[in-house]
């Protein structure tokens, strides 16, 4: 099993990082800050789509800090507000609050946004999609014991946010005895996880994600 065969993913360039919450920049993300001025274009603009009229503390407190790191205003927006050529000239784009079901819906009903998203993402942007926003990335999503489609961002995969272990998870395990090439990645408070192209992988978080594979890869 090779790591560019199991984590496929959209898109030509860019990167596609996954928080299992809403991260913070600071001591609890300690080398976030470094990482994602290390990969974001200061030059373009950032904008956060928020999936949630009742937007967090932690949300706000993010998206301040972020404007302070990259020392320019953060827009923030309702993703069906969004023009294409704002989300393509971005050089960082934040899906932040909201149900997979959510992201899974406006991106849907709303080709322009995801169209703009992954142009971005083909320009070498950085897509950082944190919570519900994470578990929509896959083929398949979770919320509570529903498993319904993803946006298959990420072929084959489960995203599931705020769990520690996948495996225990009785709708997860269902899945890949159904799909013996999909996977599960269980992204617990305090993880990050930054997938280029090629199946390259970054962890940026000090907990660490947890994979569950189906059966077809364990033979492989």
């Amino acid at each position: 099993m090779s790591e560019a065969r199991l984590f496929r993913r959209i898109g030509r360039a860019g990167l596609i990082v996954l928080a299992g919450q809403v991260p913070t920049i600071g001591e609890d993300y300690p080398g976030l800050a470094h990482r994602l001025l290390e990969h974001v274009d200061l030059g373009k603009p950032v904008v956060a789509l928020l999936g949630a009229r009742a937007v967090s503390g932690e949300v706000y407190t993010l998206l301040d800090d972020l404007e302070d790191l990259v020392g320019m205003p953060v827009a923030r927006l309702i993703p069906e507000e969004v023009p294409f050529d704002v989300l393509a000239g971005s050089g960082m784009v934040l899906l932040l609050e909201g149900e997979p079901a959510r992201w899974v819906q406006a991106m849907r009903s709303t080709p322009e946004i995801a169209r703009g998203v992954l142009t971005m993402l083909d320009r070498d942007g950085l897509l950082l999609a944190a919570g519900g926003a994470a578990g929509a990335m896959g083929t398949w999503a979770l919320e509570g014991e529903t498993v319904s489609g993803g946006l298959a961002w990420l072929p084959g995969a489960m995203i599931v946010p705020g769990v520690d272990e996948p495996a225990e998870v009785p709708a997860v395990i269902e899945v890949l005895q159904q799909e013996p090439l999909g996977y599960a990645l269980g992204l617990p408070a305090g993880a990050v996880l930054a997938l280029g192209v090629g199946g390259s992988l970054e962890t940026w978080g000090e907990a660490r994600p947890t994979l569950v594979l189906g059966k077809g890869w364990r033979e492989a």
